[in-house]
């Protein structure tokens, strides 16, 4: 184990004092049955007065009747719908309750709905134990918490941003899914989960503190974690991150103090390390680059698989507990030291330098690297091989390390595409 970094050491305490601070979230239904459509953008509960307001809509999806002498459509008990035949901003005054346990609601803006809390004292959505949620294509703005989620929620292609507090809280015994959605420009955090969560296809950046942080079980597919106060993800539970771009948060891209495995990612210009390390971390197919402080930094047990850590202050940083270990990897151009500590070689891997015991010091390798950028036909940046590169057709052991065949490169590409395997992130052509 590791102590470091006051910046994460603040970060912890606030992660608990948030957790200590606030309750709830929600998820999302998969039909859409009865519609209740909202035709003013007003916050008021009048009834009778032919005016069908979001408030009005979701109590009458709670209580699957009318409670509005007529200005909404009543609430079918089976899977509500609220659909909007308005555009603009809702300037609602109090926390929206979703609270019916009995059937899922789903609330689909079209895009053309922001909901703001102006103030920014209380929660803008608050799904209830029990209930099932989906929210689609709306903007939440100046809430407490976006949206408080105590259940199961789904969001999708939706915007959350500027909340005092968080973007998005996934409370206790919660599922919560976030597709195709942007959580930026938040107080605090943009998403924080004591439970499950799901981020896909999704942007998360510039929050106050951490982009996501985790304490049981988060997996991030397709996204981009950038910009953010402190680390970019911070995991205290199981973390799964594929496919992702981690960048410029102003702490580590993804401080791990659990167990996370982490594949196909590009990991770059984070202010602190790259990836720091203080539980268990595989790391495959991926390329950490340009981090101020290390590309990784490990105080626990670390396994590096075909990847590529270049261009970082340090590239890997072992401290004396636990233990890591790096195969058919490409560790260059970090300065001034590639290495430093106990680091164990498997397989083929290469260096420009005589930091990384076991590893073969070619400075070929880095004359023939390729600059960081998006190579086809990837979504993440990696450093290409270039013609002559002497890591090409290198691995002769194309396993990861704990066995299992490497059969892809971090963009998808098939390995080998030549008589073996590359060492590295990237598959030479």
């Amino acid at each position: 184990m590791f102590s470091r970094h006051p910046l994460q050491k603040i970060g912890i305490i606030l992660l608990a004092f948030i957790l200590l601070s606030i309750t709830l979230l929600t998820t999302a239904p998969v039909t859409h049955a009865a519609g209740i459509v909202v035709n003013s953008l007003a916050e008021n509960t009048t009834g009778g007065d032919g005016n069908c307001t979001l408030r009005e809509a979701i109590a009458n999806a709670n209580s699957d009747s009318d409670t509005t002498t007529g200005d909404c459509v009543a609430g079918d008990g089976v899977n509500d719908t609220i659909t909007f035949s308005v555009s603009g901003t809702i300037m609602t005054t109090s926390t929206l309750t979703i609270s019916d346990t009995g059937d899922p609601l789903t609330i689909d803006g079209g895009g053309l709905i922001t909901i703001d809390g102006v103030t920014g004292s209380f929660d803008l959505i608050h799904i209830s134990n029990g209930v099932t949620a989906s929210i689609s294509n709306i903007t939440l703005m100046n809430g407490r918490f976006g949206i408080f989620n105590n259940d199961t929620a789904i969001i999708n292609n939706s915007t959350i941003s500027g909340n005092r507090d968080s973007g998005f809280l996934n409370f206790l015994v919660s599922t919560a899914t976030i597709n195709n959605s942007t959580i930026s420009g938040n107080d605090f955090n943009g998403i924080i989960s004591v439970d499950t969560v799901t981020v896909n296809n999704s942007i998360v950046s510039g929050n106050g503190r951490f982009g996501i942080a985790g304490t049981r079980a988060t997996t991030i597919s397709n996204s981009t974690i950038s910009s953010n106060g402190n680390a970019g993800i911070f995991n205290n539970g199981t973390a799964f991150i594929n496919n992702s771009t981690v960048s410029g948060n102003s702490s580590d891209g993804i401080f791990n103090d659990g167990t996370a495995t982490i594949s196909n990612n590009t990991i770059s210009s984070n202010t602190l390390s790259g990836i720091a390390n203080d539980g268990t971390a595989t790391i495959s197919n991926s390329t950490i680059s340009g981090n101020v402080t290390s590309g990784i930094i490990n105080g626990d047990t670390v396994t590096v698989s075909n990847s590529t850590v270049s261009g970082n202050t340090t590239g890997i940083v072992h401290i004396s507990i636990g233990t890591a270990t790096v195969k058919n990897s490409i560790v260059v151009n970090n300065a001034p030291n590639n290495c430093v500590g106990i680091v164990t070689s498997q397989g083929v891997n290469f260096a420009d330098d005589a930091t990384c015991t076991g590893f073969t010091n070619d400075a070929n390798v880095t004359t023939f690297l390729g600059p960081l950028q998006v190579n086809a036909p990837g979504t993440t940046a990696t450093h290409a091989l270039l013609a002559g590169n002497p890591a090409i057709n290198a691995v002769t052991d194309c396993t990861f390390v704990g066995g299992g065949a490497v059969t892809t490169d971090q963009r998808g590409v098939a390995r080998p595409r030549g008589a073996n395997c590359d060492a590295g992130a990237y598959e030479f052509r």
